[in-house]
């Protein structure tokens, strides 16, 4: 877990959901990583690349979270970028589901701020919902129709095989003990 911007409910989160799940996280911050002296996050990436089965990242650009996913050889989930903060997005939309059951036609008011999030929810949950504010403004169209920057195809691809690796010899694949 890559953390540029601290969060308590994040790290939480994610360190109890990896330990329920039987594997282990590890918290890397500012002063654990080498990006202040030098390192770039596509090196970054390539490294974690050989000892861990994902990352999570919070970070401040966005772009961070499409090199690390470019140049590792991990599923990257997004835990907070400048554009998008997916996981509070699903975190919403589920409790939406929870609290009202099925949404069938929803509308929601939405914050500006809050477009990338539903935008999220909606392309991860369910991709024929609409999107838009209480004033009639659609998201981007960059982040409705992705163009070349998307890393979605790649991102499915890797989660793909990562359900279906086997357990691996050696330090990388800690989070993988007692599964199979």
């Amino acid at each position: 877990m890559i953390f540029q911007k601290p969060s308590t409910r994040t790290r939480v989160s994610f360190e109890v959901g990896m330990f329920q799940l039987g594997g282990h996280a590890l918290y890397l911050g500012p002063g654990d990583l080498q990006l202040n002296r030098g390192e770039t996050i596509a090196d970054t990436a390539r490294v974690l690349s050989r000892y861990a089965d994902g990352i999570m990242a919070r970070v401040f650009a966005h772009q961070d979270i499409l090199d690390l996913a470019r140049h590792g050889s991990l599923p990257v989930i997004n835990g907070l970028s400048d554009l998008l903060h997916p996981c509070q997005a699903l975190a919403d939309y589920f409790t939406l589901r929870e609290r009202r059951g099925r949404l069938g036609r929803c509308e929601l008011d939405l914050l500006p701020a809050a477009q990338a999030m539903a935008l999220a929810a909606r392309r991860a949950v369910d991709p024929h919902a609409g999107v838009e504010d209480a004033l009639g403004r659609r998201p981007r169209a960059d982040l409705v129709e992705p163009g070349e920057e998307a890393v979605e195809p790649l991102a499915r691809e890797r989660v793909r095989d990562a359900t279906e690796a086997r357990p691996r010899a050696g330090g990388a694949g800690h989070g993988r003990r007692g599964r199979g």
